[in-house]
């Protein structure tokens, strides 16, 4: 009966304090939000000076949500941009967040699906004017003293696996740094890793593809030494996401886990030496 009280006031607790940060944001110089949009992606970056960066936008419902959310933050424009690779999932939602806000950069990989969101998402850079900077292993997007935003793959021209054109994002601030993996796979990983000069460390991993088994590698994991992992995965899910092998690897080198389907939207705080995480549910 004691644990079971325990748990209630803990999930209280939690919930207090999700309600108390929607009311009160936390002044942080630098935050990540791992936006809830099921079986997609999403993951927002503010950084010193306003300047944000939004990676993805889900599914084609999604725009409105994650434009609603932009909106409750004080979003007006996004200085920075990024389409991972062409996939419904993780683009569908991006013409909507172009039509509606001020857009700085845009940066895509080299690939093309021939889908009604890719489509809208061209129409939609088009309309504005916009030119898209090539996605592609070395391109740094901000390079400050103490901010560092750097594309760490893809590193080829051409691969089988769309998911494999997906451009990773590493974000330095200060003493910490993040890492956003789109679907990128096992082959990018390798050839990320092949590199011994390539910065591939990082305090928090959006882990790649959902939390496929065509991902996060033990090597890679051993290369990054992460101490958080988020996946954005929807309940159910008929793919069977996050694997078991996954969070086996994860959890197997005691890094904490957090998963929309379980936690719904995370949101991490950086004062530039330390990270504080905040699950909506859960901990």
């Amino acid at each position: 009966m004691k644990k079971v009280y325990c748990i209630i006031l803990a999930a209280l607790l939690i919930v207090s304090l999700w309600s108390y940060i929607e009311s009160n944001p936390i002044k942080s110089d630098f935050t990540m939000y791992c936006f809830d949009v099921g079986q997609a992606d999403s993951t927002l970056f503010v950084m010193p000076g306003n300047r944000c960066m939004l990676i993805d936008a889900g599914n084609y419902k999604d725009g409105d949500y994650i434009a609603g959310r932009l909106t409750e933050l004080g979003i007006k424009k996004i200085d920075y941009l990024v389409g991972t690779h062409p996939h419904a999932d993780h683009l569908g939602g991006m013409s909507y967040i172009i039509k509606n806000f001020d857009i700085g950069k845009i940066y895509m990989p080299d690939a093309a699906q021939n889908t009604e969101a890719f489509e809208d998402v061209l129409k939609a850079i088009k309309d504005k004017n916009l030119s898209v900077t090539k996605a592609k292993s070395g391109v740094e997007i901000l390079n400050e003293n103490d901010l560092k935003i750097q594309i760490k793959s893809p590193a080829l021209d051409e691969y089988s696996d769309l998911n494999d054109y997906s451009a990773v994002v590493r974000i330095k601030y200060k003493d910490t740094a993040f890492i956003v993996m789109g679907d990128a796979g096992v082959a990018n990983e390798k050839e990320m890793i092949e590199d011994k000069n390539n910065d591939l460390s990082a305090n928090v991993i959006r882990i790649g593809h959902h939390g496929s088994d065509t991902s996060t590698s033990s090597r890679f994991l051993n290369r990054v030494k992460p101490s958080v992992a988020l996946i954005s995965v929807g309940k159910g899910n008929e793919y069977g996401h996050p694997s078991i092998d996954v969070i086996k690897r994860l959890k197997d080198r005691r890094i904490k886990v957090y998963r929309t389907d379980k936690n719904g939207e995370i949101q991490i705080f950086s004062d530039g030496k330390k990270i504080k995480c905040y699950p909506k549910t859960g901990g």
